[in-house]
């Protein structure tokens, strides 16, 4: 009973702190002119992130009850509000989404256009029209000579939020609401199908990073994250089939999932994966076409990313060095795609179906490629938290407590020095992670092997 009472002061404690250093970060980050509280705001969050770990690193120790998941679940409501209310001058990518659906929502090819062409191409007048009612949203568009980068899933949804109210970010945090509860509700399911402590809900639903990024940045990253993991599971049950379509959902909403298909193709016999994986490549390649249709334009929005973005990079930039990157722009980005197909295939091939392996490979595999990626920010990393929950391994999450750093970048201290900060770290904590894998794979390998041996009697003759 000591021992219950010490686990629940310890939870209430850091979830206290938890949301006090999260409603503290809020009132420095509605001085949006002030660069020196903006800064102590991104410390504030970092140091939620560090709360955050503890009661993570905890976990283990802790006895389950009522008690507790209650709490762990009114701390998880309290902090989203929190952020809810927070300023959302920090990100402009919302615009781009809010234009999409409205866009999307009139009947109107999203890809055909950029912004700009409004008021100098033969377009359609209710386009015009809806860039008048459009107002604000249309005229902080980022990037605005450029076409919309996002598939069509997301078209989908970013339509959706239109149609809740018109280019309103609450309707479009109305729909990431919606997939954070889907995502909670799946991980209360796996955790409860795999008979392991709801406490570790914790691991998501107090993630800062996740909170802030979701509901401050308001970027469509959980809607991936959600998709991922209805993937997972899917892919767990043994039910190929609708795992494609849950991975295809993914893709139509970022492209970079369409690396977990290795996962699908390792995951059993090859007769057994032709047809969902020949599905899947049909309806990526439908997914895809819309986007790459305009690829030659000189206003394509995904051949300027995939050509020219960079941002955060680290090991991206020793590539671009060593393959002399201003003469040979494509070079360094063709090494990055080699690199990370093969990384995922090694990871692919390791994992197992069962929830901790394939959970732990696939969460190492968005890792590894955020370290070597072209452009790196902190919200491409929240597919990999409902991940980390599930697999209970404490040293995927410690990166989401360093990734706010990236803000620093912005006119604070040198990039080179924010990508050290950020970086060696990082590949510090991946490598770790491998290691525990392995050698946790290696003890289960001998201690299955040495059951197997103790049950064998030989008969006396």
């Amino acid at each position: 009973m000591k021992r219950l009472n010490n686990s629940t002061n310890l939870w209430i404690a850091a979830g206290i702190i938890l949301a006090g250093l999260l409603v503290g970060a809020g009132v420095c980050l509605s001085r949006v002119y002030s660069r020196e509280a903006v800064i102590f705001g991104i410390m504030l969050i970092s140091t939620a992130g560090v709360v955050y770990l503890f009661a993570v690193f905890k976990l283990s120790q802790t006895t389950y009850s009522h008690s507790i998941i209650f709490w762990i679940a009114a701390v998880g409501i309290f902090i989203r509000i929190v952020v809810w209310c927070y300023p959302h001058e920090f990100s402009n990518d919302y615009f781009r989404y809010l234009w999409d659906g409205g866009v999307t929502a009139s009947g109107i090819n999203p890809y055909k256009y950029s912004p700009a062409q409004v008021y100098y191409a033969k377009i359609p007048p209710k386009m015009k029209t809806l860039a008048d009612k459009a107002g604000l949203v249309f005229a902080n568009i980022n990037h605005p000579f450029l076409r919309t980068v996002y598939p069509p899933v997301a078209q989908g949804i970013f339509a959706l939020a239109y149609w809740i109210k018109p280019f309103s970010i609450s309707s479009w945090r109305v729909v990431l609401l919606l997939f954070d509860i889907s995502s909670t509700a799946m991980i209360i399911l796996i955790l409860r199908k795999n008979r392991l402590p709801l406490t570790w809900l914790a691991a998501y639903l107090w993630n800062p990073l996740l909170v802030v990024e979701t509901y401050c940045g308001v970027h469509l990253d959980i809607i991936v994250g959600t998709f991922l993991l209805l993937f997972i599971y899917l892919l767990l049950e043994k039910r190929l089939i609708p795992a494609v379509l849950a991975l295809s959902a993914a893709v139509g909403s970022k492209l970079w999932p369409v690396i977990m298909i290795f996962f699908v193709v390792f995951s059993t016999k090859l007769r057994k994966v032709i047809v969902p994986v020949i599905l899947f490549l049909v309806l990526a390649s439908i997914l895809i076409i819309p986007l790459s249709s305009n690829l030659s334009s000189h206003n394509s929005g995904v051949a300027a990313y995939a050509k020219t973005w960079r941002a955060n990079a680290g090991l991206f930039r020793l590539l671009e060095w060593l393959f002399d990157a201003p003469k040979h722009q494509l070079r360094p980005r063709i090494a990055v795609m080699i690199l990370l197909l093969s990384f995922t295939c090694w990871r692919a091939i390791r994992a197992r179906n069962i929830l901790d392996s394939l959970c732990s490979e696939a969460g190492l595999v968005i890792f590894f490629m955020l370290l070597i990626t072209p452009t790196l920010y902190p919200w491409y990393y929240i597919p990999l938290i409902p991940l980390a929950a599930l697999t209970r391994k404490k040293y995927l999450l410690i990166w989401t407590t360093i990734l706010p750093a990236c803000y620093l970048t912005i006119n604070v201290i040198p990039e080179w020095i924010c990508m050290l900060i950020i970086h060696i770290p990082g590949w510090f904590l991946l490598s770790l992670s491998i290691w525990t894998l392995h050698h946790e794979m290696k003890g289960n390998s001998s201690n299955a092997l040495g059951t197997q041996n103790s049950c064998y009697h030989p008969c006396p003759e």
